[in-house]
């Protein structure tokens, strides 16, 4: 994983004070207008101004800095440090040159000395080979996407900023991007942002959720665990038995902690608070309604010694259930719970 590590940073007066400022502003630095905040990229802008309160169209000003790039100082060896950037932005490079021309254009321009060996590797990482003949203008909006990234990736830069990807993309399209960027991820940073919580669980490994500031940080697992909320369960109700005596079991069997229950044709619908260290008493559970005796390590501990079982679940109850799955909070769950716990649910 390449260093990226930074001294004395002060954009507007303002101190910079995580790394997600930092990469906004390492971005900035390095396409060649360090003072101005550059057209488009409109996330990008909108997350430089959430951070640091400077509106979108003032000029950023550097006033102390050294952000260096694997030992590379980004504004001692700007060219240097560049090679080992990458950025997508929202807007796609269109112009009446071929797929090829335009790679071999911006791998010209950033200095690469095997221009046509890092053309070919782009081309086949996208797989858009049977385009770099076809002029950018006749592109989809959803190949001018995966040309903006190819761009990005040439010389295979250690640091990737990429503004929405996918964007324009079917659901083909965007799975051949999500497979090539986590091909290439290893002993790479990627700062990625994405309205789509389906690219964010794909490709994520830290997550970062905004509002009109910084909401909230972690990995997936450990957003879940702070703002999941609770576990999705469904079950098939066995054929024959009573909706309400289902309910009111259930009900019981999870001790009140039951919610959302729905019935609909022989299925059934619940909630109950996410807690991973309650997963496997959830599954017992679900198993003792099955007609199943599960018991614990602690519970058989209680037998051998005579204390018996004080679990109804555990004592072969009559088969409730024929079957059941557990999800557990998705991103966009999570997403949901911070903005409304932030009290900022409009403009996340």
């Amino acid at each position: 994983m390449p260093r990226i590590s930074y001294t004395d940073v002060v954009l507007n007066n303002l101190a910079i004070h995580n790394v997600l400022e930092l990469m906004v502003s390492l971005a900035q630095l390095l396409q060649g207008r360090p003072n101005t905040l550059g057209k488009g990229c409109a996330a990008r802008r909108e997350v430089l101004h959430s951070q640091t309160r400077v509106r979108p169209q003032q000029r950023l000003f550097v006033e102390a800095a050294n952000i260096y790039v694997d030992g590379i100082s980004v504004l001692r060896n700007p060219h240097k440090a560049r090679r080992q950037i990458g950025v997508c932005p929202q807007d796609d490079a269109v112009d009446n040159l071929t797929v090829r021309q335009t790679l071999n254009f911006y791998a010209t321009v950033k200095g690469l000395k095997d221009v046509s060996g890092n053309v070919q590797k782009v081309l086949s990482a996208l797989n858009i080979n049977s385009f770099e003949t076809t002029t950018v203008t006749a592109l989809s909006g959803g190949t001018r996407r995966k040309l903006s990234v190819a761009i990005a990736l040439l010389g295979n830069p250690q640091v990737l900023l990429l503004d929405e990807p996918s964007t324009g993309q079917d659901a083909g399209a965007k799975r051949i991007l999500w497979k090539a960027l986590q091909e290439i991820s290893n002993n790479r940073a990627i700062l990625l942002t994405t309205h789509s919580m389906e690219e964010a669980e794909a490709l994520a490994t830290n997550v970062a959720i905004m509002g009109t500031r910084m909401l909230a940080t972690g990995t997936l697992a450990s957003l879940q665990e702070s703002h999941g909320g609770a576990y999705s369960i469904r079950a098939v109700r066995e054929h024959g038995t009573d909706v309400a005596e289902v309910e009111d079991t259930v009900k019981k069997s999870f001790d009140g902690k039951v919610s959302n229950f729905i019935e609909s044709y022989g299925q059934i619908r619940f909630n109950i608070p996410h807690d991973r260290s309650a997963l496997g008493s959830i599954m017992r559970i679900m198993e003792g309604l099955k007609g199943n005796v599960v018991e614990d390590q602690e519970q058989a501990t209680r037998n051998d010694v005579g204390e018996g079982s004080s679990t109804g679940y555990n004592q072969g109850s009559r088969k409730l259930l024929s079957d059941y799955t557990i999800t557990g909070p998705t991103l966009e769950e999570v997403f949901m719970n911070i903005a409304k716990e932030s009290g900022v649910s409009r403009g996340v």
